[in-house]
């Protein structure tokens, strides 16, 4: 058995197909298998963005201590009507022109 060692770049760099609700593509991902909860939380992490896929994020359902945006994307219950659009729709301060009219 021998052993022999690999260069950070060429172990973390590699191709991939992904198949699924964000749809089946081929893309080198480095160091990019995202855990779980890093999809449509509003920030993003994939090439082309299909981590914060509209159409895959509106079936997500969100922990109970999360807002859910209209796209479906989860952020953080304190982050509602901060002034900051933090759903990429802004559906998260939706409330502040109602508050302000």
């Amino acid at each position: 058995l021998t052993w022999t060692p690999t260069p950070i770049q060429q172990s973390s760099a590699t191709n991939k197909t992904i198949n699924g609700p964000l749809g089946s593509r081929q893309q080198q991902s480095t160091i990019k298998d995202l855990s779980f909860y890093r999809y449509c939380d509003s920030f993003w992490d994939l090439p082309e963005h299909v981590d914060e896929d509209s159409s895959a994020c509106r079936q997500w359902i969100c922990p109970k201590h999360e807002y859910q945006c209209q796209t479906g994307q989860c952020i953080p219950v304190d982050w509602i009507c901060d002034g900051e659009w933090d759903c990429s729709d802004a559906s998260d301060e939706e409330a502040i022109v109602i508050i302000k009219q």
